[in-house]
């Protein structure tokens, strides 16, 4: 396509979050205090039910003031005296004889006062006194008070579900603390969950097959969905702990078959029986009447069904998140231990400034090949090392009748592989260099696959390569040998050193941000000089994420999702910005979370909103702009395209081959091999 100048606009938008700011916490301080408790008999031992740890929690405090998260900690806003060990009894029937001993140990303290202060006069206040300001620690604390209170549920009418799939939608909702750059909000997160709606075990099992059940094998799936089933036999409230193994008819209890023991005879004996839990007496599917609860698993048929029933338009997500808000609000005044906090949550949502970045629109049509996994690699396997020619797998059932769009599909994708251009091209105002990388930890052959992608022109066309890298290794250590070698591909193709390098990076947790600037930015700066001892171009390293529970919707008379190029700097913990590049296909749009660790260019956040907004669009085998950077996409692309180039035959790999994974003659080690020279500085891995 014609290349032409882009021109933007930014235009200020208000989008509401799904966050809940709140206001202020009156107890200036937080006290956490350590629980113990353990069998008097053996004081070593400490007891890990859940719920009999709250149990004897609360008999043992006997107040209102503390709050148990029920796992190690208790918090309260006023400091403990004179506490001693509490014996309790509890009134569990596995516990019935037990005597306990509950403890508590003072842990540490908090000061929340430092949450609302000025961001420089925190810095102050951490500097002289670090212990007082752990933004984690607080953050860990005051979630935990919150989730005391419990999980808000709600059931739409809309989606109250049918006897044939032998569940309604419930909405859980789930509150969780934020300490972010313009002050603590409380995040709600609202997630769909089946509860059952029929009477017996036995309409369960009918749902969960849809039709009769087939053979006993077939039963074990239905297994895992009856494990802690709370239902009732008669009077008898018990809970479930499986299936039999064996059909109703072979089964005795006490010489006696099922019928006779329980008195009935219009009973199914080809199905197994469920077992009770510590007994394991069998008792028939048709005996074992339910209350609606939580079902444990479902089938795959009604896991479509339940991700059917749970789209949400965004005024509908929006106006169940104002009920949660304000239920939340309500527990935090009235809860006998929350209140003691003082903990004021805002009974709206909060709502933020953001700028949409105005672009042209840009369309890019693309098929995905699907076959089966060996006889793809061994395709891909034969073109990438021994051919060098590109590839185009196509599935025949699409091949049958009337198909102007794959064709159409088809020729953008060989276009792009074959080095043209199918969109508008944009143009930095400073020769840059795009790269990105990604690890593949493949189950196919026993090492991982590190890709490394970089742009040879102005961001739209991209080489990359593949090495080894050691097994279920997340950083790459030989970013330097890496860099030296796209800088040189880099100038052949344009005959200009860039300036600037960006490195588009995702798939990194918190805990590794330090190992990618210490391994991989050294690595790439290394290669830099490896290039040229005075060659220091300027480096932007962002991270992408998107695990993550932040939404945002459009504030408009009806709430709608946020449009394409909203752009939101407000609802981040460490800076960075949320960027919505997509249109969603159903429910509501979920942003990117860029985090910008390392800057040395002369771009300004503008002009990184711009670059990130216009790679969304570059990627070629989409037909509208996609939620991160192309780049990004083209390094994990490649690393799974990447582990088909072996030294042996991919479809002959261990891994598929019965025979040859359990012969115990030594076999050849399976390595990867570099792709044909004629592919090598091409999108071969579109």
């Amino acid at each position: 396509m014609e290349q032409t100048d882009t021109e933007y606009k930014c235009e200020p938008t208000m989008v509401v979050t799904n966050h809940a700011r709140v206001d202020t916490i009156r107890a200036k301080r937080i006290y956490v205090y350590t629980v113990e408790i353990t069998n008097a008999d053996a004081p070593d031992e400490q007891l890990k039910d859940t719920a009999t740890r709250i149990e004897l929690f609360a008999k043992a405090v006997n107040q209102s003031s503390l709050v148990f998260d029920g796992r190690e900690y208790a918090y309260t806003a006023h400091k403990l005296s004179n506490w001693t060990t509490a014996s309790v009894h509890s009134t569990s029937a596995s516990f019935a004889h037990t005597a306990f001993h509950v403890a508590l140990h003072m842990h540490r303290t908090y000061d929340t006062t430092l949450l609302f202060k000025d961001r420089r006069q925190v810095k102050e206040a951490a500097e002289t006194d670090e212990r007082e300001l752990n933004a984690r620690g607080i953050e860990f604390a005051l979630d935990s008070i919150i989730r005391s209170a419990g999980m808000h549920t709600e059931t739409l009418e809309q989606h109250e579900g049918d006897k044939a799939t032998g569940f309604s939608v419930h909405w859980e909702h789930r509150a969780s603390v934020r300490v972010l750059r313009s002050g603590v909000y409380v995040a709600i997160n609202a997630r769909a969950r089946p509860i059952t709606n029929v009477k017996t075990v036995a309409d369960l099992a009918r749902a969960f097959f849809r039709t009769t059940p087939g053979p006993s094998s077939a039963w074990t799936r239905f297994d895992a969905s009856v494990r802690g089933l709370r239902v009732c036999i008669g009077s008898e409230h018990v809970v479930l702990n499986g299936l039999t193994s064996r059909a109703h008819r072979d089964l005795k209890i006490n010489g006696s078959t099922i019928n006779e023991h329980y008195k009935c005879t219009s009973l199914d004996t080809d199905w197994p029986c469920a077992v009770i839990a510590h007994s394991n007496t069998p008792v028939p599917l048709e005996l074992c009447t339910m209350e609606p609860q939580l079902l444990p698993r479902i089938s795959g048929w009604q896991r479509m069904k339940l991700m059917a029933q749970s789209v949400l338009t965004p005024t509908q997500r929006q106006r169940m998140l104002e009920r949660a808000v304000q239920h939340i609000t309500r527990v935090c005044a009235e809860d006998p231990g929350i209140s003691d906090f003082g903990i004021v949550v805002s009974p709206e949502l909060a709502r933020v400034q953001g700028h949409v970045t105005v672009r042209d629109a840009q369309i890019i049509i693309c098929v995905v090949p699907s076959t089966s996994v060996s006889l793809y690699g061994e395709i891909k396997r034969v073109a990438y090392t021994q051919l060098g020619i590109h590839t185009q797998c196509v599935n025949v059932r699409n091949t049958k009748g009337s198909r102007s769009k794959l064709v159409e599909a088809l020729v953008l994708k060989i276009n792009t592989k074959l080095g043209g251009q199918s969109t508008n091209s944009f143009e930095p105002t400073e020769p840059t260099m795009y790269i990105s990388a990604d690890v593949c930890h493949t189950t196919e052959i026993n090492v991982s696959v590190a890709s490394f992608v970089w742009s040879v022109d102005s961001g739209q066309k991209f080489a990359g390569t593949v090495v080894q890298h050691p097994k279920r290794q997340e950083i790459i250590e030989n970013m330097d040998v890496l860099t030296r070698h796209a800088l040189r591909v880099h100038y052949k193709h344009t005959r200009v050193k860039p300036v600037q390098i960006v490195y588009l990076r995702d798939g990194v947790s918190d805990s590794q941000l330090e190992d990618v600037r210490r391994i991989e930015l050294d690595g790439i700066i290394r290669g830099c000089k490896l290039v040229d001892p005075k060659y220091e171009p300027r480096v932007l390293l962002m991270i992408a994420r998107k695990r993550h529970c932040t939404r945002f919707v459009q504030e408009t008379s009806n709430f709608e999702n946020c449009v394409p190029g909203t752009v939101v700097t407000e609802m981040t913990r460490n800076g960075g910005f949320h960027l919505i590049a997509h249109h969603a296909i159903h429910g509501v749009s979920k942003p990117t979370y860029f985090l910008i660790t390392h800057n040395t260019t002369r771009m300004s956040n503008a002009d990184i909103h711009k670059m990130t907004y216009d790679l969304c669009f570059a990627y070629p085998i989409v037909m509208r702009a996609v939620t991160m950077p192309a780049p990004l996409y083209y390094a994990h692309r490649l690393s799974g395209k990447g582990r088909v180039q072996t030294n042996e035959p991919f479809d002959l790999l261990p891994y598929f081959n019965t025979v040859k994974k359990n012969a115990k003659a030594k076999h050849t080690d399976v390595y990867l091999v570099p792709v044909h020279q004629n592919l090598a500085h091409s999108m071969y891995f579109m």
